[in-house]
């Protein structure tokens, strides 16, 4: 899955949760943040044991948060 974001002012954070179809939080996902606006931006996380991921100082731009599990 991915979604669009607009961050916007600097010095921010995108967060999220990522659960499943049925609603379930996912534990250990997968989530990569690409920028539409900033080409050199590739940043990779996991989610914590409630689903939960947070990338900070997040400039001014248009984003794509993708996620996977497996």
């Amino acid at each position: 899955m991915t979604i669009n974001i607009w961050a916007q002012r600097g010095g921010a954070a995108i967060e999220g949760t990522v659960i499943d179809g049925q609603g379930k939080v996912l534990k250990g996902a997968k989530v990569i943040l690409t920028s539409e606006t900033y080409k050199d931006v590739n940043r990779t996380m996991e989610t914590d044991e409630n689903g939960h991921f947070s990338f900070y100082i997040v400039a001014v731009g248009y984003y794509n948060v993708a996620a996977s599990y497996t």
